[in-house]
């Protein structure tokens, strides 16, 4: 799961930094050591669920961190397993045994207990993380921020009922 779950972070921060995600995809399901079937397919889950989520991660992730993860590779990771214990049926332990795991072969080890407590803290804080998503804009609909500052500019009265 590890070399998935850090492949995947990897991919997404690539993205985050305006890179293309056929592109990115495909140069991580060629990369070293080959994954089976099983891999790439979860691969591709990982980066494409992370992407179509990462307003509702972000928002939750900022209710469980005290401040923001500077570093990109990270948070992607972060972002990647917190996808992944919210949305997919993967065995919780394995993802965050994983994630933890994923932070050496990102050359973020020393973030080890970081990794373990954010992501342990949003299984235990899984109602107040989940408030915090739909109380903001950005998470509730999806959208980047500048697209509703953008909306709200342009349709002052109908901006929400676009969005939804």
């Amino acid at each position: 799961m590890r070399e998935v779950q850090a492949r995947a972070a990897r991919t997404v921060a690539a993205v985050l930094a305006g890179r293309s995600l056929s592109a990115e995809l495909a140069r991580a399901l060629q990369a070293r050591p080959p994954l089976d079937a099983a891999g790439r397919g979860q691969l591709q889950d990982l980066c494409y669920g992370t992407l179509r989520h990462l307003g509702g991660l972000r928002a939750q992730l900022a209710c469980l961190l005290d401040r923001p993860v500077t570093e990109p590779r990270l948070a992607a990771l972060l972002a990647v397993a917190l996808y992944q214990l919210l949305h997919t049926r993967a065995a919780a332990h394995a993802i965050v045994d994983g994630a933890v795991d994923a932070t050496a072969l990102l050359g973020a080890a020393r973030a080890r207990g970081l990794v373990n407590a954010v992501l342990r803290g949003a299984q235990r804080r899984r109602p107040e993380i989940d408030a915090a998503a739909l109380a903001d804009d950005e998470a509730r609909y999806s959208v980047p921020r500048w697209w509703i500052d953008r909306l709200r500019e342009d349709w002052p009265q109908d901006w929400r009922h676009i969005l939804e």
